[in-house]
């Protein structure tokens, strides 16, 4: 809760736009672990929205963008965080060099799914997203990705096959990511 209340003070001090983008950054993952302040995080977001727009780097445009969609997502504002979501994974297909974006955003698909019930888009895009992160990715990567996989499968009615897949994902990661990656989950999960 203090870091995040400093990362504000810092955001709100007239620093240069790629130090707005990156405390940005930095505060929305530190508000979605802790599913805490939301709403000042998303603030915060379009502040460093507005700056990360005005460098013009696109990878760091779809991480905040990503993680925008994991606070509305924790907001309850699954539609909203399902629309910026595609649009990441549109901007992602093909470039393996972006598979941490596609992991987070195929696995906030697929949970969205189970609100939206949009279960074949989203069984389309964890199924296509596999092979990539398969070969590219992290061993988080690949737990977010099979998380997601989990919160699909248990959105088509394959209750103990979400079973087996996420309890895999949560014991491929220790620690703090793999708490994280639960509680993501947990958050929007109905």
């Amino acid at each position: 809760r203090d870091a995040l209340a400093n990362y504000g003070q810092l955001l709100e001090m007239g620093l240069p736009d790629a130090t707005v983008v990156r405390l940005t950054q930095i505060a929305s993952v530190l508000a979605i672990e802790a599913a805490d302040n939301l709403d000042r995080s998303l603030q915060w977001m379009y502040v460093g929205l507005a700056a990360v727009g005005r460098i013009g780097d696109e990878e760091a445009l779809l991480n905040l963008e990503l993680n925008r969609a994991r606070l509305l997502a924790n907001k309850g504002m699954i539609p909203e965080a399902m629309q910026i979501s595609r649009h990441v994974i549109d901007a992602v297909v093909g470039r393996p060099d972006r598979v941490g974006l596609l992991a987070g955003a195929a696995r906030l698909i697929a949970v969205g799914a189970k609100t939206t019930g949009e279960h074949e888009y989203a069984g389309r895009v964890v199924m296509d997203a596999l092979p990539v992160v398969e070969r590219h990715g992290t061993d988080v990567h690949f737990a977010m990705l099979i998380d997601g996989l989990s919160a699909w499968a248990s959105g088509v009615g394959y209750r103990r096959l979400s079973m087996v897949i996420g309890q895999g994902a949560r014991l491929r990661v220790e620690g703090r990511e793999s708490e994280a990656i639960v509680r993501d989950l947990n958050s929007v999960s109905l």
